[in-house]
C-alpha cells in the first residue's frame, strides 16, 4: 500500500483522526518541513487529493483549541446564547489567518456537523422570535425569555422579517 509514488500513500504519513461524515483520513506529514496536518480526499483513485489544515500538529492543536473554546465557553454567564454560523466563520477565519497552511474551506467542511447544528438552532429561534413578536412582545423582552443578547434578537427578527418579504 505505501510507495513513494506519486498519488499512492506515502511513507511518512501518520493517520491522526478521520472526518466523521466521510471517513477521509487526517494525517500527519512526518517528511515535509514542519510537519504539516491534511485532510486526504480517500475514493479519488489516488491519495494526493485533499486539503491542508495546519502547518504542524502543533498549530492543529491551537486551532482545536479555539474551535473547542467557542463551543463550550460562549457567554457562560448566559446559558441560551447557541454557537451561531458567523461564530463558527469567526473562528475558522481566525484559524486560517495564523496558519498559511490553514484552508478555510477544509475547517468548514471538518465542522460541517457544528455548522448544521447552528443553522438549525439559528432557524428555530428566528421562529420562536418571530412568533412572540407577533404576540406582541417588545424586542427586549424577547431577548430577556431567551437569555439571548439583544443585539442577537434584534438580528433574528430582522432575519425573520426578511423571510417574509
Amino acid at each position: 500500500m505505501v510507495s513513494d509514488e506519486e498519488g499512492a500513500w506515502q511513507p511518512g504519513w501518520i493517520v491522526i483522526g478521520c472526518v466523521e461524515l466521510t471517513g477521509d483520513p487526517i494525517i500527519v506529514d512526518t517528511r515535509e518541513a514542519g510537519q504539516p496536518v491534511a485532510c486526504l480526499m480517500h475514493g479519488m483513485e489516488e491519495w494526493d487529493a485533499g486539503s491542508y489544515i495546519a502547518g504542524s500538529i502543533g498549530q492543529c492543536k491551537d486551532a482545536i483549541a479555539k474551535v473547542r473554546l467557542l463551543m463550550t465557553c460562549k457567554e457562560p454567564e448566559r446559558t441560551n446564547v447557541p454557537v451561531a454560523c458567523a461564530d463558527l466563520d469567526a473562528v475558522v477565519a481566525e484559524i486560517a489567518e495564523a496558519d498559511e497552511y490553514a484552508h478555510a474551506d477544509a475547517w468548514k467542511a471538518l465542522l460541517a456537523p457544528s455548522y448544521r447544528s447552528a443553522r438549525q438552532q439559528e432557524e428555530a429561534l428566528i421562529r420562536k422570535i418571530k412568533s412572540m413578536s407577533e404576540q406582541g412582545m417588545k424586542l427586549k423582552d424577547i431577548a430577556d425569555a431567551l437569555q439571548i443578547p439583544l443585539k442577537q434578537a434584534y438580528s433574528y427578527l430582522r432575519q425573520a422579517k426578511n423571510k417574509a418579504d
